[in-house]
């Protein structure tokens, strides 16, 4: 599990210290500075905004998706984190069994097979379909995407992460947006 301490560096104490210590161990500590205290949290219409930069023109969903990967990899890392809040967030939203019914072809069935992977997906759809979509999807479960998937938006955080720092990103959101974790949906 990863933790985010926002800590000002006035406040940063060897009693603080000692106690991250004692509280984390052996584990690895990321610290970064805010270069720029005019840096703003990341918003739900910055969400929107990025996933308004998928480019449906093209094909190839490494092509769709790049440029999102490159707003988020040229922006402050905390927004990458803040992004990826959000979309579990979109995500967890929609995992529910009113949902589950209207996917078309898988849709969920309690006496058949029901892929979760396709159902998430599914609701990746919804979300790459930008903020009117979601919205229409969230008042009417009846309008979730026919036998359509998105996948792919589900690395943008990942990738952009990647090619920024080098590094894997490792990170459990504040959403769990696996099927079926939304436990008062499915009842």
């Amino acid at each position: 599990m990863t933790a985010i301490l926002k800590i000002k560096a006035k406040d940063l104490t060897s009693k603080l210290l000692k106690k991250i210590q004692e509280q984390y161990g052996d584990r690895e500590l990321e610290i970064q500075l805010s270069a720029d205290d005019s840096i703003s949290e990341f918003s739900e219409d910055n969400f929107w905004e990025v996933i308004n930069l998928l480019d449906w023109t093209k094909e190839d969903n490494e092509e769709i998706v790049a440029p999102a990967i490159t707003f988020l990899e040229n922006s402050p890392t905390k927004f990458i984190y803040q992004f990826q809040d959000f979309l579990s967030q979109k995500l967890y939203d929609l995992d529910g069994k009113k949902y589950a019914l209207h996917i078309g072809e898988d849709s969920y069935s309690a006496d058949s097979y029901f892929s979760v992977d396709n159902f998430l997906y599914a609701r990746c759809c919804v979300v790459a379909n930008g903020k009117k979509y979601y919205k229409k999807v969230k008042k009417s479960p009846k309008k979730m995407p026919k036998d359509l998937t998105f996948e792919p938006i589900l690395y943008l955080a990942s990738k952009a992460y990647q090619q920024k720092t080098g590094q894997t990103f490792d990170y459990i959101p504040l959403f769990d947006f696996e099927t079926y974790a939304n436990q008062d949906a499915w009842n």
